[in-house]
C-alpha cells in the first residue's frame, strides 16, 4: 500500500509541475529541423518528412497544439487514439508483449478457473423457479439422528405432519432422501443413484418435464428419469415414457424426463431416478425406513418474521416417533446447493484456492511491473520528446496506462480461454463408483470477474510503473539519452520483486503443510487394516422378502464370496469405516453415577474383527452363541469404555441403548471411524445376528486383481438375487482416500502455483541483477582498472540479490505465519508453523535466489574495463 501512495503522490507532483518544462527547448528544434532537412534532401514531401523525422524523435504523430488543446473534451478520442498506439508500440516489441501476455494470462486463468468452481459451488442459483423462496426445514433432535446432505433428516410420518400443519407457512413442503438403488431396464440391473421423494416434489421445485409429466402422489408406481439418464442410459429415446423399468426388483412405470440441467437439490451430486417414497418403503419400523429431509417454497416473505416461533411450537407439538428421543425446536436455512453443514468448511476450501490463484496473478502482476518498469528506461527519450511537443504529464501517464490495461486484458482473454480448458477437463472427471459430476463452465459472472480483476490489476501495477516513466530531467534525456531516476527504478522494480519472493515463499510454505499433512494422513493408524479389502454395498429393504429370508440371502451371498478364487475372508458390515456416514444413539452405564452420552455404532458379523484386523484389547469377538435368542451382547471401544466406567473393566458390565440392556463381552482398540481428522470418539459394535439390517457392505480381503474380484462378486450377487446391484464397490483404500481429497488438491494445485511463483520471482531477481550489472558496467570497469579483485566485483552484485531474496523472503515467512494459522483444520494435527516445512521452503528459495543472482555476478567480474571505459 505505501508503493501506491508513493505513486499517488509523485503523480499529484507531476500534474501541477510548471508547464514551462514542457515546451521545446532551442536544442530540440534545431535536431527536428536537421533531421527533417535531411527526409527532404532525400526526396519527402516537406510534410512527410517532418512526420518521420517526429517518429524517429519517439514516435509523435500529433503536433503541439493538438496535444495541448483542451479546449473541447475528446476522452474517447484519445483513448481510442492510445489504444491504436499501444497496438502499433506492442506490435513493434512483440517479445515482450507476449512474454506479458503469457504471464497474465497464465495468473488470470488460475484464478478465473478457481473463481469459476467456487461459483458453481457456492452462487450460482439452483436450476429451478424462484429459488431463492427454497428453504431447508431442520429439527433440533436429542437422542436419535441422522443428517445427510438433504439436511437433518427425520421420519418420513413426521414430515407429513409438519406438512399438514404449516399450510400457512409454505406454499409447498416437500420431502427427499438420496438413496443409491439397482435399476433394470435390460439384461442386468446396475446400480443408479435415486432419489425417494414425496408427490409434490417437483411441483414445489416450479420445474416441467423435458418429456412426459411428473408423478403428483407419494403412492403411484411412477419414477422419473433424469436428463443425463436418459440420454446415457435410453440414448434420449423419446418412447421411454410408458417404458416399464425394476428399480430394486419392483416395476415401475417411466412417467416423464426431468428438464436438462437439473440434476438435483445438491451441486455435484447427480440424481438418476426419482422414485416416490411410499409406493419404495415398504417397512414397518421407524429405524428400518430411510429418513428424509425437508425443504419448503415460503408463501409469504412476510411470514419469516413468525416463522421461527411457529415452526418451534410445531416441531414440540408432534411426539417423536423414537423412544429417548426429544424434539426442542426446527429452524430454516436458505437452499443453496450445498447443504448446511458442509457450506462452511466447502467454502473454505474452495477460498484457500480462489487466493492461490489470485496470488499467482499477483506475482506475475508484479512481474509485469519490474519489466515495464525497465521498458520505461528504454522509452525515456521517447517521453521525452513527447513532453518537449507540450504533452501534459497526466495526458502521458493516462496513456501508459492504458498500455499496461491492454497488456493485461488481453492476458486476461487467454485467461479465460485456459479457464474454459481446465473447467472442461473438471467437468469431464469422474469418481469411480461415485454420483459426483461438477459442471463449472464460467458464465457471464465469472467473465465479468475474470475482465475485471485484469483491468483492475494493469491499472494498479501499472501505475508505478507510468508515474516514474514521467519523472525524468527532459534536457538531459533529450540530449544524450541519460538515464533519470535510474535509483527510484531499481529501488521500484526490487520492491516489486520482492513482492514476488514473499508470495511464492506463502505459496510454497502453504503446499508443502499441505504435502505434509497428506503424509501424515496416509501415515496415521486407522485402527484396522484397508489393505487388500474391497467393498460394496447393496440394500435387500425394498424387496419386501422379511427378515428370515433376507438374513439367508446375506448368509447364502458371504459363503460364496469367500468360496471364490483369491478371497481370503469376507465379512459383513452395515457401515464402511472413514467414509463419512455413521449412525449414533444415546448410551447410558447401570451405574449409580450413570453416566449418559451419544456413541456412533456398527452393526457387523462375527468375522469383521478379524477381516479388518481390529485387535480386542480386553474379552472376546462375538460368535456363533451371540444368536437372537442369546443375551445381547456389544463390544465397545476403549473410549466409550473409558467414560462409560473410569477406571474399572468393562466386562460383564451392561449399558442401555433404546430401552434395551447389553452385556459388555469385548474391547475394541480405539480407531478412526467417521474421517481420518476426527478427536476419538465412543464407538460401539452390536452383532448382525441380533440386529438384522437390510442394508450392508460386503468387505472381503483380496489376493490379486482386486478389480476382478468386484466383477466376481457382482456375479455372485446376480445369481443369489438378480434385481440386486451391487452399489459403490471399489478398493477400500481408494475410497478412504477420498477422504484426503482437499489435501491431495491442495497439495498438487497450490504446489504448482508456488513453483510457478517460484520461477517468476527467480526471473525478477535475474532480471534486476541483470539490469543493475547493465547499468554499472561503466563503475566495474573502472574498479577493475584501478586493481579491484575479480571476487570484489562480484560480491557488489552478488550482495545485492541476496539482501534482496531475504527481504522478500522474511516478509513472506511474516505473511505464512498469519495466515497459515486458517488452516489447522486441514492439516490432521500438524502445526501450521511446522519448522520442517518453513525451513524446506526456505533453503528452496534462497537456493534459488543465489543462483539467480550468481549468473549476473559472474558475468560482473568478467567485464573488460577497455571495452567498458570506451563504450562510455
Amino acid at each position: 500500500m505505501s508503493l501506491l501512495d508513493g505513486a499517488r503522490s509523485r503523480l499529484r507532483a507531476l500534474f501541477h509541475r510548471d508547464a514551462a518544462e514542457a515546451r521545446m527547448t532551442e536544442e530540440f528544434r534545431f535536431h527536428l529541423e536537421m533531421q527533417t532537412q535531411k527526409y527532404i534532401a532525400r526526396g519527402m514531401s516537406p510534410a512527410d518528412a517532418r512526420r518521420q523525422a517526429l517518429l524517429d524523435f519517439g514516435g509523435v504523430e500529433r503536433h503541439r497544439e493538438d496535444l495541448r488543446d483542451t479546449s473541447r473534451p475528446r476522452i474517447l478520442g484519445e483513448l481510442a487514439q492510445d489504444v491504436r498506439f499501444t497496438a502499433r508500440s506492442l506490435r513493434q516489441q512483440r517479445g515482450f508483449a507476449i512474454t506479458a501476455v503469457l504471464i497474465v494470462s497464465l495468473g488470470v486463468g488460475a484464478t478465473t478457473a478457481l473463481f469459476s468452481l467456487a461459483n458453481t459451488l457456492l452462487f450460482r442459483e439452483l436450476p429451478v423457479t424462484s429459488p431463492d423462496e427454497l428453504y431447508g426445514l431442520n429439527e433440533m433432535r436429542r437422542g436419535a439422528s441422522s443428517s445427510g446432505l438433504e439436511g437433518r433428516r427425520i421420519p418420513y410420518a413426521r414430515y407429513e405432519a409438519y406438512r399438514d400443519a404449516t399450510p400457512d407457512l409454505f406454499a409447498g413442503l416437500a420431502a427427499h432422501v438420496f438413496v443409491p438403488v439397482s435399476m433394470r431396464a435390460g439384461a442386468g440391473a446396475v446400480p443408479v443413484q435415486g432419489a425417494l421423494t414425496s408427490g409434490n416434489y417437483f411441483h414445489v421445485l416450479g420445474l416441467r418435464p423435458a418429456a412426459g409429466r411428473f408423478f403428483t402422489e407419494d403412492d403411484t408406481p411412477f419414477v422419473v428419469l433424469s436428463h443425463r439418464a436418459w440420454q446415457d442410459r435410453f440414448g434420449g429415446d423419446p418412447a421411454v415414457v410408458g417404458r416399464a423399468v425394476h428399480i430394486e426388483g419392483r416395476t415401475y412405470t417411466v412417467a416423464g424426463v426431468a428438464p436438462r440441467g437439473f440434476d438435483g437439490t445438491v451441486v455435484g451430486l447427480t440424481i438418476d431416478v426419482w422414485v416416490p417414497y411410499r409406493v419404495h418403503v415398504t417397512a414397518d419400523s421407524v429405524e428400518q425406513q430411510p429418513w428424509v429431509g425437508m425443504f419448503g417454497r415460503i408463501a409469504d416473505r412476510r411470514v419469516m418474521t413468525s416463522a421461527a416461533a411457529r415452526l418451534e411450537t410445531i416441531a414440540t407439538r408432534i411426539p417423536p416417533e423414537v423412544e429417548n428421543t426429544t424434539v426442542t425446536g426446527a429452524y430454516l436455512t436458505a437452499m443453496t446447493g450445498l447443504p448446511e453443514q458442509i457450506r462452511a468448511p466447502v467454502g473454505g476450501f474452495v477460498g484457500l484456492l480462489v487466493a492461490a490463484g489470485f496470488l499467482v496473478l499477483m506475482i506475475g502482476a508484479a512481474n509485469i511491473a519490474a519489466l515495464l518498469l525497465a521498458r520505461a528506461v528504454a522509452r525515456r527519450r521517447e517521453v521525452a520528446v513527447r513532453l518537449a511537443l507540450g504533452a501534459g504529464r497526466g495526458r502521458l501517464v493516462r496513456q501508459l496506462l492504458t498500455e499496461s490495461s491492454v497488456l493485461f486484458l488481453l492476458g486476461g482473454c487467454g485467461g479465460i480461454a485456459i479457464a474454459y480448458v481446465v473447467t472442461g477437463v473438471l467437468s469431464r472427471i469422474t469418481l469411480p463408483g461415485v454420483p459426483v459430476a461438477i459442471e463449472a463452465t464460467p458464465d457471464l459472472r465469472v467473465l465479468a470477474f475474470a475482465l475485471g480483476i485484469s483491468a483492475a490489476t494493469g491499472l494498479v501495477f501499472g501505475l508505478a510503473p507510468a508515474a516514474n516513466a514521467v519523472r525524468l530531467q527532459l534536457a538531459g534525456a533529450l540530449k544524450d539519452g541519460s538515464p533519470s531516476g535510474g535509483s527510484a527504478r531499481m529501488r521500484g522494480r526490487s520492491i516489486f520483486v520482492g513482492a514476488q519472493i514473499a508470495l511464492a515463499m506463502l505459496l510454497l510454505i502453504t503446499a508443502g503443510l499441505f504435502v505434509r499433512a497428506l503424509q501424515r494422513g496416509l501415515a496415521l493408524d486407522p485402527g484396522f487394516n484397508p489393505e487388500g479389502i474391497v467393498v460394496g454395498t447393496f440394500n435387500l429393504e425394498p424387496y419386501d422378502i422379511g427378515t428370515e429370508r433376507g438374513r439367508a440371502i446375506q448368509e447364502q451371498l458371504l459363503g460364496r464370496v469367500r468360496a471364490l478364487g483369491g478371497v481370503s475372508a469376507a465379512t459383513l458390515a452395515r457401515t464402511t469405516l472413514l467414509t463419512g456416514n455413521s449412525h449414533s444413539n444415546d448410551v447410558s452405564n447401570l451405574e449409580p453415577d450413570s453416566v449418559r452420552l451419544t456413541s456412533a455404532l456398527n452393526i457387523v458379523d462375527t468375522a469383521y474383527f478379524g477381516v479388518l484386523e481390529i485387535p480386542l484389547v480386553a474379552g472376546r469377538s462375538f460368535g456363533p452363541g451371540d444368536t437372537r435368542g442369546a443375551v445381547p451382547v456389544v463390544i465397545v471401544n476403549e473410549t466409550l469404555a473409558a467414560r462409560l466406567w473410569p477406571g474399572r473393566s468393562p466386562l460383564g458390565r451392561r449399558l442401555r441403548r433404546s430401552e434395551r440392556e447389553f452385556e459388555v463381552i469385548g474391547v475394541a482398540r480405539d480407531g478412526k471411524y467417521v474421517n481420518l481428522a476426527e478427536e476419538q470418539r465412543p464407538f460401539m459394535f452390536f452383532p448382525a445376528a441380533q440386529h438384522y439390517s437390510p442394508a450392508m457392505t460386503l468387505h472381503a480381503r483380496v489376493r490379486g486383481n482386486q478389480a476382478r474380484a468386484i466383477e466376481s462378486i457382482r456375479e455372485e450377487l446376480r445369481a443369489v438375487h438378480p434385481d440386486v446391484a451391487l452399489e459403490l464397490a471399489m478398493p477400500l483404500e481408494r475410497m478412504i482416500a477420498f477422504g484426503l481429497l482437499p489435501q491431495r488438491v491442495a497439495a498438487w494445485l497450490i504446489g504448482a502455483f508456488g513453483v510457478l511463483g517460484l520461477v517468476l520471482a527467480a526471473a525478477g531477481v535475474y532480471g534486476v541483477m541483470s539490469y543493475q550489472v547493465a547499468q554499472r558496467t561503466r563503475e566495474f570497469g573502472i574498479r577493475i582498472a584501478l586493481g579491484a579483485r575479480e571476487r570484489d566485483v562480484s560480491r557488489l552484485v552478488f550482495r545485492r540479490g541476496v539482501v534482496l531474496a531475504l527481504g522478500g523472503g522474511l516478509a513472506g515467512v511474516v505473511l505464512a505465519v498469519a495466515v497459515t494459522r486458517l488452516l489447522t483444520a486441514l492439516l490432521f494435527g500438524l502445526s501450521p508453523l511446522d519448522p520442517v516445512t518453513f525451513g524446506a521452503v526456505a533453503g528452496t528459495l534462497a537456493a534459488v535466489a543465489i543462483l539467480a543472482s550468481w549468473i549476473p555476478a559472474r558475468r560482473a567480474f568478467r567485464v573488460d574495463p577497455m571495452v567498458s571505459l570506451r563504450s562510455e
